[in-house]
């Protein structure tokens, strides 16, 4: 049984309650260990693995399946039904006017394939358990623009991006890669291919991180052999 007063939180305690959340990012992490903290109710917790994360993305993942166990919430993992590279690269693609490509193209930008399949295989996830689940959605205070007509734990909590970040170091969590805090060095921790990166994080990555370096070079190489348009990674 869950540690929480039914009443307190009107009637989500009475309805399945699903945290749908790709537990990636700093503020993720810190909804889920503040629900868990506050005694909110908490069945399952989504992580979509897109196969390209950074390594110890993995290892924050094993650990909080620990705690969640502890809580009486499963863990469930959900992947895309092609891998990324092959959704990048080998995918057949039909074009409105008939004619056809392969490949998705180098995810992000206006391109972000991946995270519109995040999202479907989440929202086919949450919708397969019954119309009285709850998603608890990890969107921080200070990002409240984002914000629909779902529950949002940190926006309710006041809870901006940096407060979830110190949080999560207290309570022992941390994103190194090699010895360096990667949120010490990138503006976000997601995808280590992701295009959204500025250069600043580019730069940072070419002296710091040199094995994901040179992986994103070989992606400029093959982006540029395979992809009409030209996409540039350089510093």
């Amino acid at each position: 049984m869950l540690p929480y007063p039914v009443l307190e939180y009107g009637d989500y305690g009475k309805r399945k309650t699903i945290c749908c959340l790709h537990l990636r990012r700093k503020g993720l992490h810190g909804n889920v260990l503040g629900l868990m903290e506050k005694g909110w109710p908490l069945t399952h917790c989504v992580y979509f693995d897109t196969g390209m994360e950074f390594s110890c993305i993995r290892k924050n993942i094993e650990k909080v399946r620990l705690e969640l166990e502890q809580y009486g919430c499963e863990l469930v993992i959900l992947q895309p039904e092609r891998h990324f590279l092959e959704e990048m690269l080998l995918r057949r693609i039909k074009c409105r006017d008939g004619s056809s490509h392969y490949g998705s193209y180098w995810c992000g930008g206006p391109c972000r394939w991946m995270t519109r399949l995040k999202i479907n295989a989440c929202e086919k996830y949450v919708k397969s358990l019954g119309a009285t689940a709850v998603e608890y959605i990890g969107i921080a205070a200070d990002e409240s623009g984002r914000v629909k007509e779902k529950c949002y734990p940190l926006v309710e909590w006041g809870w901006t991006e940096y407060q979830c970040l110190q949080y999560c170091y207290a309570k022992g969590y941390n994103w190194l890669e090699g010895g360096i805090e990667l949120y010490s060095i990138l503006d976000r921790v997601s995808c280590w291919c992701c295009r959204n990166k500025n250069l600043r994080e580019l730069n940072a990555i070419y002296h710091n991180l040199p094995q994901y370096w040179t992986s994103l070079e070989l992606f400029r190489v093959i982006s540029k052999s395979h992809i009409s348009r030209r996409i540039r990674f350089s510093i």
